[in-house]
């Protein structure tokens, strides 16, 4: 049972490691996005449409449906993120039977170049104070919670 504890106005409440490392998560995960999402605005993209280049960079020819797993979205939500880099000219959707295949056009590819290289930095600062070794047992721990969370 959780150790309780009594706040100012007398209801209890549980301060379990398990709930004040959720909310430090969720409190640097959001800071975070909104750094990174003024970041890739000078480049017109979200978080998400950078998220979409990079799978799509790194796998060219994913399938789409497989997208929305893989970024822990709704298939809507990635058609429709889709469509948009599609309309912009840095993706295109190419059919393959039932499926559809990503690919990145020259455009894509080029500002992929040029972004990546960008944010793999920003965020090797912003882990900065954290050695190699703790960065690999913190990525090692995430993908233990994740494969733990249905």
């Amino acid at each position: 049972m959780p150790e309780q504890h009594k706040r100012k106005e007398g209801r209890p409440y549980a301060r379990h490691p398990a709930l004040l490392a959720w909310l430090r998560m969720a409190q640097l995960n959001s800071r975070l996005m909104r750094a990174a999402n003024g970041r890739l605005a000078r480049w017109d993209l979200s978080v998400m449409e950078f998220d979409i280049l990079t799978h799509v960079g790194a796998s060219p020819g994913s399938i789409q449906n497989k997208l929305s797993e893989r970024l822990f979205v709704t298939e809507g939500n990635v058609t429709y993120q889709l469509g948009k880099l599609e309309a912009r000219g840095l993706l295109e959707r190419r059919v393959a039977g039932r499926c559809k295949r990503l690919h990145l056009t020259d455009k894509g590819q080029a500002l992929f170049d040029e972004v990546m290289p960008e944010q793999e930095a920003w965020h090797v600062e912003r882990f900065g104070s954290l050695s190699d070794a703790e960065q690999r047992q913190l990525l090692a721990l995430l993908r233990k919670l994740e494969h733990a969370t249905p």
